[in-house]
């Protein structure tokens, strides 16, 4: 948790809620703008898929590549996946993209799919962030129109005031 104080309130910010959010508004306008800026990998992430992710994958290619993603088929069940977007790329890609596809049966990708995304490529609850990480999550959050309660509703953010610690 990040721990602020703010005026007389003690501020408990929880980074992976505040962080998924801020990654679920970045998928969700990379892909309605299709415009986003794109990392080329330096050595292509080789990923091997189950014939059902296989499947999904390529029924669901141009919802990846509107992201940024580049992905080529390298045989068999497997990918390489050349280059993502760059909101993503500081983001454990294998994990991004399989949780995009685990029980994926229908073509395009639902708020519950981008959610589940938006989670394993957000922080971690346990990761120490340096104060410039906290200032820049701090930043992006306060920008949002909906920055309250992350993708699935959970508050992102709880201030006690003075009085009531006090109290306690």
């Amino acid at each position: 948790y990040i721990i602020l104080q703010y005026g007389n309130e003690i501020v408990f910010i929880d980074q992976h809620a505040a962080h998924e959010r801020i990654k679920y508004e970045e998928i969700k306008d990379a892909v309605n703008e299709s415009t986003g800026a794109v990392s080329p990998m330096l050595v292509p992430v080789s990923l091997q898929l189950s014939p059902a992710e296989y499947t999904a994958l390529h029924g669901n290619m141009e919802f990846f590549e509107s992201m940024g993603f580049e992905i080529d088929d390298f045989g068999g069940n497997t990918v390489l996946i050349r280059a993502v977007p760059t909101i993503l790329a500081d983001s454990n890609i294998e994990d991004v993209v399989l949780s995009g596809l685990q029980n994926k049966k229908t073509v395009g990708f639902s708020d519950e799919e981008i959610y589940t995304m938006a989670c394993k490529a957000a922080v971690k609850a346990n990761k120490k962030l340096s104060r410039m990480e906290i200032d820049e999550l701090l930043q992006k959050l306060a920008k949002l129109e909906n920055s309250g309660t992350c993708p699935h509703g959970r508050p992102i953010c709880v201030s006690v005031t003075e009085h009531e610690l006090e109290r306690r």
